[in-house]
């Protein structure tokens, strides 16, 4: 990097030295987890901005939506001090403002004159990904085994290193969702307001998700707690994380209200500008056009299960991309976690344990409102960590009608691949 462009080496040190100081804040004193997490997806972002720089280098080692469907290029517009007059961006996108953007800045005490100034920003969400996952799956199954399997699940994860590195924001709100969840669970509930807060600012759709799911989990405090004087302590505190977390995001909020005062609601909740570029012939498109005992449940199996395996997205304009190589990765090893997903959900649903009936029945909300009103598949990065701690959860605790309807599962979701790579659906 510093051979590049010198200035490049100071920057990682501060982002680096970021990651560390984070971990020792809000997860303990141990140094050598984040440092290997760090140099991990550094190392990976080094790699993705090779590849996109020797394959499309009229992007500036980025990836455009066109080829495959990001903005970090368009990101990276919003944050830089001077561009070249050759950069690929949206037309006048260099005069708005957008709130990772101001992460960004606020994050980045310096100008930023080079990509390699910024890309490491990303590497410091993402090490608390996996981080913070474990430290959920850990206050909700009190199984080490549970917890390990999901660190490493969700460290590994193929889907969650697209939406996590170069400079996309998906990344960062898996990081604070799971990181407030699971603070929340442990009664943290500064630390659980302050990551929420962050996220509503980064994403109000994501935040008002995550308010969901901890309203749903909060129901845990009922019944776990015997004082009703505890009982209205714990609440009162779930009280206070969408409390704060409003308040830290009012502006944003501000500007949302009026969008729909402008008649925007179901823009805001509804992509129909991702519907209207859709090819009429495509499965998503046809969905979506069905009624809703059809729409409903169909949908909510194409955006648990998607992507498929699709070898055709890895290469763009005869050119090698990075991101359909990945997906594709996640496809194939999906078939096989959709078998212990399924696992998870029954053992949930059907097993003893309150906190992880409550877990899978928000997960399963969350899903179906995403699939309904998203439209945007990359957002299930956020979710993540949520559908491997069920995963890792159906690995080590499943009973035998649900080890049998795993391997129906597995069977079908198969069949559907190989469907979609053979024909094209």
């Amino acid at each position: 990097m510093s051979a590049v462009y010198p200035p490049a080496g100071l920057a990682f040190l501060y982002f680096f030295g970021m990651a560390i100081v984070l971990y020792a804040v809000l997860v303990g004193k141990s140094w050598r987890e984040p440092v290997l997490l760090f140099a991990f997806y550094s190392g990976l972002i080094l790699v993705a901005y090779y590849i996109n720089y020797i394959t499309f280098p009229s992007f500036y080692g980025f990836t455009s939506a066109g080829i495959a469907g990001t903005d970090d290029s368009f990101f990276y517009s919003l944050v830089a001090s001077s561009l070249p007059s050759d950069f690929p961006t949206r037309e006048f996108y260099h005069t708005r403002t957008h709130p990772y953007e101001l992460l960004m800045e606020w994050g980045t005490p310096f100008t930023i004159e080079h990509p390699f100034e910024i890309l490491f920003f990303n590497a410091v969400g993402a090490v608390f990904i996996p981080v913070f996952s474990r430290s959920l799956a850990q206050v909700v199954t009190k199984d080490e085994r549970v917890a390990r399997l999901t660190f490493w699940l969700v460290a590994l994860c193929p889907f969650l290193m697209n939406h996590s590195i170069i400079l996309v924001r998906d990344g960062w709100t898996a990081a604070l969702f799971a990181g407030s969840l699971a603070f929340l669970l442990r009664g943290k509930f500064v630390r659980s307001a302050v990551l929420g807060a962050v996220l509503f600012f980064l994403r109000v759709a994501s935040g008002l998700q995550l308010v969901l799911v901890a309203g749903i989990m909060s129901l845990l405090f009922l019944r776990r707690l015997e004082s009703r004087r505890e009982q209205l302590l714990y609440l009162g505190g779930a009280a206070a994380l969408g409390i704060v977390a409003l308040t830290f995001a009012f502006p944003i909020l501000i500007a949302k209200a009026k969008a729909v005062a402008d008649g925007q609601l179901i823009a805001l909740l509804y992509r129909e500008t991702f519907l209207e570029v859709l090819s009429s012939d495509s499965f998503l498109a046809t969905v979506n056009q069905q009624p809703v005992p059809i729409r409903i449940p169909t949908a909510f199996l194409f955006f648990l299960s998607f992507p498929f395996f699709a070898p055709e997205t890895a290469i763009a304009q005869g050119e090698f991309v990075w991101r359909g190589f990945l997906n594709c990765i996640y496809s194939v090893a999906f078939v096989f976690y959709f078998k212990f997903l399924v696992q998870g959900i029954i053992r949930g649903i059907r097993g003893r344990s309150y906190i992880a009936r409550l877990l899978v029945i928000a997960t399963v909300l969350v899903v179906t409102l995403l699939s309904q009103a998203s439209m945007q598949l990359r957002h299930k990065a956020m979710i993540m960590p949520l559908i491997y701690l069920i995963t890792a959860y159906g690995y080590y605790h499943s009973s035998k009608i649900g080890r049998e309807i795993g391997c129906i599962s597995l069977f079908c979701i198969a069949i559907i691949n190989i469907l979609k790579f053979t024909f094209g659906v």
